[in-house]
């Protein structure tokens, strides 16, 4: 694909005119559309593979499932590991042929639940959701302390009543399911909880017969709704090395020039790294910074790996000025 230059965007932090924005989105959708675009960066939630050459993100280590340490080409474990190896004076080759491939310690994009088609799985352990898990826990306790032997799993299972989808998680730049009935995903769920419960949002008492016995859709309670609506917009999205990046909440303009300088980033044959962890930061800060356009980021505000990122950004989306020509020689008199 050959990159197109795009309009000189304006210097310094003032806004662009409305009409300067449209045209210029205008033109990075149409880039974006375009058949050589890497359609994994079109969503606006990117879900990069994790051996995307120019983004990837899984350990080095062959058969490691782990997520790479930002900056380097091994989980944190492996990264220190061959730190030790070469400091020892051991080469790579033997570092890779040694080093023992680590598993997940949590889904990077989470199955359904067994039970529940529409409900992502809570449990790694039992593949159910966070509702069934509790379930079979009591259950498989209770079999086990009144009969003195295990309940049977499949049947148990095959028994079960699916739950109807919670939708996607309430706060706005979260990309995934919601898999609890409070209407989050679990991370922002832990995270509600852990900065006080703001605007007090619960179910009603006996919700889990409710909705599992009786199949009865419930609603939440609050104590105050708006504050509660208030968090779950200008909360960020939780940072995982999983290749997610959310651009969800961003303005129109801001989604399209972050997507079009990730991909005329990968065209360039000795562009730094950019760890999806990093680009999501960014986004974050121009989100915070309620930004129209990179042009409007404060970069002094930004984080130091933001502001670096974005000023190659906009090096990217920006034409390199054309010197004037030199003005004709007046003529000699006649």
């Amino acid at each position: 694909m050959t990159l197109q230059p795009l309009p000189l965007l304006p210097i310094g932090p003032q806004r662009s005119a409305s009409r300067e924005v449209g045209d210029r989105l205008e033109l990075l959708q149409t880039l974006i559309a375009a058949p050589a675009f890497d359609p994994v960066l079109r969503p606006d939630t990117i879900e990069v593979p994790e051996d995307h050459r120019a983004f990837g993100w899984i350990c080095q280590v062959p058969g490691c499932r782990q997520g790479e340490e930002a900056m380097h080409e091994y989980c944190n474990v492996h990264e220190a590991q061959w730190r030790a190896h070469r400091n020892a004076g051991g080469s790579v080759v033997d570092f890779l042929r040694t080093a023992e491939p680590l598993p997940t310690h949590a889904w990077a994009d989470a199955p359904a639940c067994l039970i529940c088609p529409d409900v992502p799985a809570w449990s790694q352990k039992s593949g159910l959701c966070f509702l069934h898990a509790d379930r079979w826990n009591k259950r498989s306790s209770y079999q086990r302390r009144k009969y003195g032997q295990a309940a049977d799993f499949e049947a148990w299972i095959a028994a079960g009543r699916p739950l109807p989808s919670f939708g996607k998680c309430q706060v706005v730049v979260c990309p995934e399911k919601a898999d609890h009935p409070l209407g989050m995903c679990r991370r922002h769920k832990n995270r509600y909880e852990r900065e006080g419960q703001p605007g007090g949002a619960r179910l009603p008492e006996n919700w889990d017969r409710w909705l599992l016995d009786r199949g009865t859709a419930i609603g939440l309670d609050f104590s105050n709704e708006n504050t509660f609506r208030r968090w779950c917009s200008t909360t960020a999205p939780i940072s995982r090395s999983n290749g997610k990046l959310s651009l969800l909440g961003l303005q129109p303009l801001l989604k399209a020039e972050i997507k079009w300088a990730m991909f005329h980033h990968t065209q360039q044959p000795d562009a730094p790294d950019w760890p999806v962890l990093f680009i999501q930061r960014l986004a974050n800060d121009c989100r915070s910074q309620d930004a129209i356009s990179l042009v409007d980021l404060d970069l002094d505000q930004c984080r130091m790996h933001s502001a670096r990122m974005a000023r190659r950004m906009l090096r990217y989306l920006r034409l390199p000025r054309k010197k004037p020509r030199p003005s004709a020689a007046p003529r000699s008199p006649a």
